[in-house]
């Protein structure tokens, strides 16, 4: 038996306010800005840059971080990741869509660690050794291969994250970065942060790390941010920023409640976790790559326009949405 056009009209109707319904961001939606830092970002304008209009910088940028022809340029951060330039632009146009959606959330993780952390790559080498002590930093790993005096377990951070990974034989230390206090650990200085974003910081405690935001807390009164989502009846996250195949990706999955390095639930309220793919930027493409896809198995959303409502309409469209 065919349907009436009453029937097929109201069906219509349903479907058009459904959409409607999710293509709205709102108080069950939130923003999860990921490490957009200056120590993470390459070599970029220091000029009245932003992709929302031309403003001036929030802070102050020093002589010592500019480069270029006359200063124009916003020297690259220690650890600045291929194609994070654009990440900063895109999380500019995210920021102000959640900024004008009314009760919609922001969370802006923000690594801050003091001098000598231990996921910084001097702390895990025999000091004395040209081969394996980086006295200004470097990237090591470690591995089988890896002699023991090049790199070894000699302050490595203490986290779980960090644990699984040096069993693996895939810890790896990096260049100084985002220390409290320095250039590098600030936010991009063209953001345009708004005023409702709660600021999430790891990585503060000399002897743990966390490339997952979940593993840090809100400044202020030092919420867990897994806890912060929760008391706010977070449905919907939506993640961005760097580096897609670490930060990124362990704050995905935790989001998930799918990291086998930090064993995290996923918070109650959320129902569908979106990975931003346009705003991200990867240290290895082969790794970000997989990363997506892990993020893909593990239940989360992937969406690739490079606009916002754009991004949000591909993500209404897929399939039981």
């Amino acid at each position: 038996m065919r349907p009436s056009l009453a029937a097929l009209a109201l069906a219509v109707a349903a479907a058009t306010r459904a959409s409607a319904s999710c293509t709205t961001l709102t108080a069950g939606d939130a923003l999860l800005v990921v490490d957009v830092q200056n120590d993470f970002l390459e070599t970029r304008s220091a000029s009245n840059r932003s992709a929302t209009g031309p403003h001036d910088p929030a802070y102050p940028i020093p002589s010592s971080e500019r480069t270029g022809p006359d200063g124009s340029m916003i020297r690259g951060g220690s650890l600045a990741v291929p194609g994070s330039a654009i990440v900063a632009d895109r999380t500019e146009l995210w920021y102000e869509a959640f900024a004008a959606a009314p009760g919609a959330h922001i969370f802006a993780s923000q690594d801050f660690h003091p001098a000598g952390h231990c996921s910084f790559c001097r702390n895990g080498t025999a000091a004395g050794n040209p081969q394996g002590y980086h006295p200004h930093g470097a990237v090591c790993f470690s591995g089988k291969d890896v002699p023991t005096d090049v790199m070894n377990a000699t302050n490595r951070c203490l986290d779980g994250e960090s644990k699984l990974l040096w069993g693996e034989d895939k810890y790896v230390q990096w260049p100084d970065h985002c220390v409290q206090g320095s250039f590098g650990s600030l936010f991009d200085p063209f953001l345009g942060i708004p005023k409702k974003t709660v600021v999430v910081q790891k990585g503060f405690e000399h002897h743990y790390d966390s490339y997952s935001a979940f593993g840090g807390v809100t400044v202020g009164d030092r919420t867990p941010l897994a806890d912060a989502i929760t008391a706010a009846g977070i449905r919907r996250l939506w993640v961005l920023g760097v580096a897609l195949d670490y930060c990124v990706q362990q704050s995905t999955l935790d989001a998930l409640g799918a990291n086998p390095g930090t064993g995290r639930s996923a918070p109650p309220t959320l129902e569908s976790v979106v990975l931003i793919h346009s705003a991200t930027a990867a240290v290895n493409v082969t790794a970000g790559e997989k990363s997506v896809q892990d993020i893909i198995k593990a239940g989360g959303h992937v969406v690739t326009a490079a606009g916002v409502e754009e991004a949000v309409q591909q993500f209404c469209n897929q399939p039981g949405l």
